[in-house]
């Protein structure tokens, strides 16, 4: 693997295959190790798919609040702008990208913090 300092290129296709790895490896673990869905996740199903207009709202707020350069104030924006968006595959990731880059303060690789 190479690190965090890359953005483009091989990057997007080594993710793609160790996203792959994991997930098979995740997904031979749950029954031995006795995990179940929880009642929360089983009640609260999600939309497989924003419709577009939506798309779009998450899109801006991620490249405007989340992109390569952030701060607390554009993280919170972002957040904000997700939190008016229906539940679904794409707002579960791009709160997760949101969480995870309010949690780290500092900058790291191609996470830039300008606070």
């Amino acid at each position: 693997l190479h690190g965090a300092n890359r953005l483009a290129s091989n990057s997007l296709l080594e993710g793609l295959v160790v996203g792959r790895n994991v997930a098979d490896d995740v997904a031979g673990r749950v029954g031995k190790h006795g995990f179940t869905e929880p009642a929360e996740v089983r009640r609260r199903r999600v939309r497989p798919n924003l419709w577009p207009r939506d798309l779009d709202r998450l899109q801006r707020a991620m490249t405007a609040g989340a992109g390569v350069t952030r701060t607390a104030e554009s993280l919170g924006a972002a957040a904000a702008t997700l939190a008016a968006l229906p539940d679904a595959r794409e707002t579960a990731v791009a709160r997760a990208i949101i969480a995870a880059a309010a949690a780290r303060p500092r900058t790291l690789g191609c996470h830039t913090r300008l606070d």
